[in-house]
C-alpha cells in the first residue's frame, strides 16, 4: 500500500506546479500541505493523516517541538512528511535539516529504548543537487518532485514482462527504508546510495526516452 502513496504523493506534486500561488510564500506552503493531507486522507489503510504536528517520541536534544509539514500512519509505522513549494532550484540544506530532526527523535528514542520507527518523505515542487539526492538516499528519505518519480511509480507504467520492469524493480529493493539509526546494527549497504541513484537516473532516462 506505501507504493501507491507514493505514486500519489508524485500525481499531487505535479498537479502542486500547476497550482498559482496567491499570498505569502508561508499561506502558499500551508495549502500544499493540506492538499496533501487530503490526498491522504482518501487512502483506507493510511490513518492518523495531520498537518503541521509533532511526534510524541522522544529526543535526545531534549527539544520536543520538531514540527512536521504532515504526518499519518500505515500498517503500524510512522510516516513524516516536508512539503517545499518552490520556483528555485531546491537548497541541499532543506534535506539535511529534514534529516536533523529524524536523527533526534532516533537518537532520542533509542537512548529510551522506545522500540518504534519514523520513515520520511520529501515532496518539493523542484529537482534537489545530486548530491542531496543521495544523502536522502542513504538516510531512507523519499525524494518526490515532479521530475524525480518514485520507482514505485515507474514500475505501475511499465509492462510487468520488461527488462526495465525488473531493473526498476531491483531499485526499490536497493533503496533503504528508514534513517540507518532505526537498525539494530549499521553496517555497510550491498549496493552504495550512490550507485542506487545512478542508475535510478539511468532508468528513468531511458523511461522517458521510450
Amino acid at each position: 500500500m506505501i507504493n501507491q502513496v507514493f505514486s500519489k504523493l508524485y500525481e499531487a506534486v505535479v498537479d502542486e506546479c500547476d497550482i498559482e500561488s496567491k499570498g505569502s510564500a508561508s499561506k502558499a506552503g500551508h495549502e500544499f500541505e493540506d492538499r496533501i493531507v487530503g490526498v491522504l486522507s482518501r487512502f483506507v489503510p493510511v490513518s492518523n493523516v495531520k498537518a503541521r504536528c509533532t511526534l510524541s517520541y522522544p529526543t535526545l536534544s531534549g527539544l520536543e517541538k520538531h514540527q512536521f509539514d504532515c504526518v499519518f500512519t500505515i500498517n503500524n509505522l510512522t510516516y513524516v512528511i516536508e512539503c517545499k513549494k518552490q520556483k528555485k532550484k531546491a537548497s541541499k540544506n532543506q534535506i539535511y535539516y529534514f534529516n536533523s530532526t529524524i536523527t533526534d527523535h532516533a537518537l532520542g528514542m533509542k537512548a529510551d529504548g522506545v522500540n518504534r520507527e519514523i520513515r520520511s518523505i520529501f515532496l518539493s515542487t523542484t529537482d534537489f543537487d545530486y548530491a542531496s539526492a543521495i544523502y536522502a538516499v542513504l538516510n531512507g528519505i523519499r525524494v518526490i518532485t515532479p521530475n524525480r518519480p518514485p520507482p514505485e511509480y515507474l514500475v505501475d507504467q511499465i509492462d510487468s514482462g520488461s527488462d526495465m520492469f525488473r531493473r526498476v524493480s531491483s531499485i526499490i529493493k536497493m533503496m533503504p527504508e528508514k534513517n540507518p539509526l532505526f537498525l539494530s546494527k549499521i553496517k555497510r549497504l550491498e549496493r552504495t546510495p550512490a550507485y542506487v541513484y545512478k542508475l535510478y537516473l539511468a532508468t528513468l532516462a531511458e523511461y522517458n526516452n521510450r
